[in-house]
């Protein structure tokens, strides 16, 4: 028989980036931006330099990690924040530039 509309979204939704803004749609639904708005940029960091400010989503939990190398894939979290009771600013102040490494924010739904 032929898909039915939820089977259809479903399987766009877990394979597809409908609004073309770089972000999967199931990275977009925990992270709380809406997957058929490429307007909707809450995910983008200020820039590269610590403290680290972006749109936080309630509900969410948000981790800044830091790596020494990414080959390991040693992820260790320096600071959290959440989960969030609205949306709100996200900073986070605890890395330090001058350590070598690589930094991303981890977006959870508890």
């Amino acid at each position: 028989g032929s898909a039915t509309w939820f089977e259809v979204d479903w399987i766009r939704a877990a394979n597809g980036d409908a609004d073309n803004d770089g972000f999967p749609d199931w990275a977009e639904e925990i992270a709380g931006t809406g997957r058929l708005d490429p307007a909707d940029d809450a995910f983008v960091m200020d820039g590269a330099d610590i403290p680290i400010r972006l749109a936080g989503r309630a509900g969410r939990l948000y981790s800044l990690q830091r790596a020494s190398c990414l080959v390991s894939n040693d992820w260790n979290t320096v600071e959290a924040a959440g989960p969030l009771a609205s949306d709100q600013p996200v900073v986070f102040t605890n890395g330090t530039p001058s350590t070598r490494g690589f930094y991303r924010v981890q977006v959870e739904l508890p």
